[in-house]
């Protein structure tokens, strides 16, 4: 969940034209089809394989255990550990 928030926060609130900008900048400069592939792979593919690891993590939770027990609620970190990883 952490890299989908970065990954929104730099490519669409920063700006991809900005990212661009600034790798310019560094002296690189990137032929049109190197352009395209990372823009490509940052704007779209790379979020659609993030939602849908996030969404495949939901429904394959399962809660902690160990033999036949399971760990109360109160220590089960399963669900903050969903959403920062």
């Amino acid at each position: 969940m952490l890299s989908l928030t970065e990954l929104t926060l730099l490519m669409y609130i920063y700006g991809y034209k900005n990212i661009m900008h600034n790798i310019e900048e560094m002296g690189v400069r990137l032929p049109k089809f190197s352009r395209m592939y990372f823009l490509g792979n940052w704007l779209v593919a790379t979020p659609l394989v993030l939602v849908v690891i996030i969404i495949i993590t939901w429904f394959r939770f399962s809660p902690c255990f160990y033999d036949d027990y399971i760990f109360p609620d109160g220590i089960q970190m399963s669900e903050i550990h969903q959403y920062t990883t």
